[in-house]
């Protein structure tokens, strides 16, 4: 049993929908598994606006093996039915054939055994079906590409078993290779060698100050806001909503203090609030007498 690393590398996914995508990645990779029969002992997936990430933890090396049976002909029926069996199942003479009794007679049995795929050899086929099946609410085209999605995907970047796998993405237009690296900073190209296992790749982008799971970036941001509304003397009101929406815009979190210029706080703090959170994503502070900040 080993593990499986993917990360989906685009440029920004709106936050109204990354909460489905992960859903989405998680259901799809759940179904192609199984219809895959490889087993697994569990899925976790993460998102922020730049990564789609899953995880899947005791994921067997290969499909088991199966046995399959194929009703023939009767062995009185024309040399024609019993020759065009045997062609189509590979063989050269009914001696390699079981035998059936019907109650219409004897009727000629295939029986094989499939030996199942590696893992390695299926994990490719089975991330390009997910990506090309994937349904956003907004879709885009880039330059004469047929393939779709939410932004430009930039790369696809698939480990198991602590090696990077060998695959590519069809574009309608050209393949895109699996990256064999990862990006942590895509202003100042700081790009990294895949990791061996979800721990390292978590660790590096700790180390470059991302936050991979949004509940935790949504406890830094709340956390930081009460921190600074102690900081200068005031009161915070918790907005969930905006709080959702802020974690969706971020993978590193700088809680900032700002204030606007009094000749701009003329209008009523209904007005302010409404334009604050709505169109700048800035959180609210009250003064004590429940003034806007």
């Amino acid at each position: 049993m080993a593990e499986c690393l993917l990360e989906i590398f685009q440029e920004e996914i709106p936050a109204r929908m990354q909460a489905k995508a992960v859903g989405q990645l998680l259901m799809r990779f759940t179904h192609q598994l199984d219809q895959a029969k490889l087993r697994y002992a569990s899925l976790r997936g993460y998102v922020t606006p730049l990564r789609l990430v899953l995880v899947i933890e005791g994921l067997e090396g290969r499909q088991s093996d199966r046995s399959t049976e194929s009703k023939g002909p009767l062995l009185s029926a024309p040399e024609k039915a019993i020759a065009g069996f045997l062609r189509n199942h590979g063989l050269a003479d009914i001696a390699d054939c079981d035998h059936l009794e019907t109650p219409k007679g004897t009727a000629l049995l295939y029986r094989q055994t499939v030996h199942g795929q590696t893992t390695v050899e299926l994990l490719p086929t089975i991330i390009a079906t997910v990506l090309r099946d994937f349904s956003w609410t907004n879709e885009m085209r880039f330059a004469n590409q047929e393939f779709r999605w939410v932004r430009p995907l930039r790369q696809v970047l698939a480990v198991y078993d602590g090696v990077a796998l060998e695959g590519s993405l069809d574009l309608g237009g050209r393949k895109q290779p699996f990256a064999q690296e990862f990006v942590l900073d895509r202003f100042r190209s700081d790009v990294h060698p895949a990791p061996k296992n979800f721990a390292e790749y978590k660790k590096a982008l700790s180390a470059s100050g991302i936050v991979l799971d949004a509940e935790q970036r949504q406890a830094q941001i709340r956390q930081g806001l009460e921190q600074l509304a102690r900081a200068e003397g005031c009161v915070w009101h918790e907005d969930r909503f905006l709080l959702d929406e802020v974690a969706g815009l971020v993978e590193q979190v700088h809680v900032l203090h700002g204030s606007i210029e009094a000749r701009f706080m003329a209008l009523p703090d209904a007005v302010l609030r409404l334009v604050i959170r709505t169109h700048q994503k800035y959180f609210v502070f009250n003064e004590l007498d429940g003034n806007c900040l």
